[in-house]
């Protein structure tokens, strides 16, 4: 349903990409796995906000590109 993937800029900031797939975006808004999901989000975006990691939560992989792009280092 979804993938936590990790970056780090040539900086070394740190950040965490959250890949939801687009069907786990689309769940009715009370279901039990979309509460979960929600949940699970928050949770890891608290223990991220601990650590000053970014945390980038996408439905697509154009979404993670552009995610990616925007937390990289500019050139």
């Amino acid at each position: 349903m979804w993938e936590l993937m990790t970056v780090m800029s040539q900086s070394g900031r740190r950040g965490a990409l959250i890949v939801v797939e687009p069907d786990a975006a689309q769940l009715p808004r009370g279901s039990k796995t979309a509460q979960n999901l929600a949940r699970r989000l928050t949770q890891l975006q608290a223990e991220a906000d601990l650590l000053h990691i970014k945390v980038f939560a996408v439905t697509s992989i154009e979404a993670a590109a552009t995610a990616l792009a925007a937390f990289a280092d500019p050139a």
